[in-house]
């Protein structure tokens, strides 16, 4: 539908993505030598991708940034922006309710963004949709920021951009192209595990 991005803290934009010839606008800097910054960026390289723009490097992930720093941790942005900005988001549940803040029991978009993921953006005025957008671009750039200097503290900063960042694309790539399987050799593995259980619960009732 669009794609929302900030260059400076505080700022944030969103450009709507009617046809590819709109996204061929953004290839440029997509595709130059400028970080990328996103939080779970391979999501955002697999959709690119799959709308034929390969985005290439530096990366930033806020998301790796964050794993690295706090493997115990949440690391949602959500949650980020809670925990180190004090700022707490608007949620796409959020979009979905009335003036008065309880939502519509005859709403099946509502209810759908209460019970499930997989929700209908189209579904959202531009308006909203758009600061909910940028606004997520705008915490994601401030995550940025905050993290970039732990990442050197903690003495990270080589796994994270010498590793873990030029591996993002690597990744989408593979995913993208997926493997070969052979059905033949897949129903004889099935077939050969399927006996083997049948003999195994044998040998269990029997003891």
């Amino acid at each position: 539908l669009g794609i929302a991005f900030s260059w400076k803290a505080g700022d944030a934009w969103y450009a709507t993505i009617p046809d590819p010839a709109t996204l061929d606008l953004f290839r440029p800097a997509l595709t130059g030598s400028a970080e990328k910054i996103g939080h779970n960026l391979k999501y955002d390289l697999a959709v690119l991708l799959n709308q034929g723009l390969q985005v290439t490097g530096p990366f930033f992930d806020t998301l790796l940034a964050h794993i690295i720093l706090y493997a115990d941790q949440r690391h949602t942005m959500d949650y980020l922006a809670e925990s180190l900005l004090g700022y707490s988001p608007v949620k796409l549940t959020d979009l979905t309710t009335n003036k008065e803040g309880e939502g519509d029991p005859d709403d099946l978009f509502a209810h759908a963004a209460a019970k499930s993921k997989d929700l209908d953006m189209t579904a959202i005025p531009l308006e909203q949709l758009a600061e909910y957008a940028a606004e997520d671009a705008d915490i994601t750039f401030k995550l940025a920021e905050l993290l970039r200097p732990e990442l050197e503290a903690a003495g990270q900063h080589r796994v994270f951009h010498e590793i873990e960042s030029p591996l993002l694309p690597v990744l989408v790539a593979m995913e993208n192209e997926g493997i070969t399987l052979d059905l033949d050799i897949l129903k004889d593995s099935g077939n050969e595990l399927e006996q083997r259980i049948t003999t195994l619960s044998a040998s269990i009732l029997q003891l």
